[in-house]
């Protein structure tokens, strides 16, 4: 990534490293970190993005930019920021396209992913 320390979030590190830090229960009895990772890391790898990829990638996370500022968030449970009912979709009125948006009226991407137990606990969306 090659971002200097003042371009990282690190409240998002260190929110992710409490949450891989968190203790969970085992089926058969006894507790264990919630993600532990091992390796070895060279300054050979290339992009530094390329080296924090299994480490990421360890604690079912995902790295996010936000404002030229780069963080990691943990694979957790997160608090939602806000819920979205049947009240908000609007169901009357058909679809409709226009080609040019005010800056205001543009809207980012909304994304969404949840733990499959089913699936050896990877994320699905």
């Amino acid at each position: 990534m090659e971002v200097p320390v003042f371009d990282l979030q690190h409240d998002l590190f260190m929110q992710a490293a409490s949450i891989c830090d968190e203790t969970v229960t085992l089926l058969e009895g006894g507790t264990e970190a919630r993600y532990v990772s091992s390796l070895i890391v060279t300054a050979d790898e290339g992009e530094h993005r390329n080296a924090i990829a299994p480490i990421v990638q360890a604690m079912a996370g995902y790295l996010v930019e936000k404002v030229g500022q780069f963080g990691v968030i943990a694979g957790a449970a997160q608090v939602p920021v806000v819920s979205i009912t049947d009240e908000d979709l609007v169901w009357t009125r058909g679809a409709r396209y226009s080609g040019k948006l005010s800056r205001q009226s543009r809207a980012n991407e909304v994304h969404g992913q949840f733990i499959d137990t089913t699936a050896a606990w990877q994320p699905n969306s």
